[in-house]
């Protein structure tokens, strides 16, 4: 075992006793253990810096714009609004509506990031004026996003029985095939233990807490000031801008027969028109983008390429893989 897989497993053994301990902010864990790997010779410097602009931290970025767009106009308050006028006052019926909602758009949109970008401004705005606060939704609202996403073969689910039948083909193994709806089979009495679990109990039991207003307004001790409304343009082109990526995210694959559209470019451009049209001024889309996020996933993927270059992956991997192995394979 050499000098640099040891190092590689030390540095990766600490991160992630850093981030269960929680004494220490996560983002900063992980940029130093970036910096760490490539100190020690555990990761290229090159590699390192294509992490920073990965696609897919790139699209979580960009949706933090798009959803803070959408948040800047009306839209928000009329559809919490609505929820609330049929919900009348129950938290129950205010948790069926979105995350309903939330399963549906996970069945389109293969990224629970982007369905949670969208759903959770919207129910942010609901728990205000019905004076709840937002700690107790915001953990189910997620759940039913990442627990159902791809569950029925529509959309990007449908793909998911040609994944799986590609790995059994690369593995050598093609005397079964994955039919289009077995997936779906498997995993619908999660989706709907999942449904009843964030609709019925997940909120009793998820923590009360107080949201604080950040920044100048806390250090003033006042709440920040209303914004006025936007303009008739810019409300237009906040629903329209946030709508075409919605829709250009449940179609992207016709898209692509056509132009070359990868999810992260999607988001990115819907990011940039909502400064472009005036929905969000610059300074303002600054504010929305969540840097702490954003190096927390540099930071992991990070640690996947170290793991993956000094081979300390592939002894994990192969460890686990003795260990199945020891265990028999029961279908034989």
């Amino acid at each position: 075992m050499s000098s640099t897989l040891v190092i590689c497993l030390v540095i990766s053994v600490l991160a992630v006793i850093s981030y269960v301990w929680g004494k220490i902010p996560m983002a900063l864990t992980a940029v130093v253990s970036l910096a760490a790997f490539v100190l020690f010779g555990c990761l290229p410097p090159e590699d390192a810096l294509t992490y920073f602009g990965n696609a897919n931290g790139i699209m979580i970025m960009s949706m933090f714009v798009v959803a803070a767009g959408l948040q800047r106009t009306q839209f928000v308050k009329k559809v919490a609004n609505s929820v609330n006028s049929f919900a009348k006052g129950s938290i129950t019926k205010v948790m069926l509506g979105y995350v309903i909602v939330s399963v549906i758009l996970s069945q389109f949109i293969q990224s629970p990031m982007i369905v949670f970008g969208i759903m959770a401004p919207m129910m942010i705005e609901t728990c205000k004026s019905m004076n709840v606060s937002p700690s107790k939704v915001m953990f189910p609202l997620g759940v039913s996003a990442i627990a159902t996403c791809s569950a029925f073969p529509l959309g990007s689910g449908a793909t998911v029985a040609a994944e799986l039948n590609g790995y059994l083909s690369a593995s050598e193994y093609t005397d079964f095939q994955v039919g289009l709806t077995d997936p779906m089979k498997a995993r619908f009495p999660l989706v709907i233990v999942c449904i009843i679990w964030c609709v019925f109990f997940a909120y009793r039991f998820a923590p009360d807490h107080k949201v604080e207003h950040s920044g100048e307004a806390l250090e003033k001790g006042r709440k920040p000031e209303e914004k006025p409304a936007l303009k008739p343009f810019q409300e237009v082109a906040g629903y329209v801008i946030f709508f075409a990526v919605t829709l250009a995210l449940l179609f992207q694959k016709q898209i692509n027969s056509v132009l070359t559209a990868p999810t992260w470019l999607i988001c990115f451009i819907g990011a940039v028109m909502m400064v472009v049209c005036g929905v969000l001024e610059g300074r303002e889309a600054l504010k929305t983008l969540n840097l702490s996020m954003y190096l927390l996933f540099v930071g992991a993927m990070a640690m996947s390429g170290a793991l993956a270059s000094s081979g300390a992956g592939e002894i994990i991997g192969n460890a686990i893989a003795g260990v199945a192995q020891s265990v028999g394979n029961l279908i034989s």
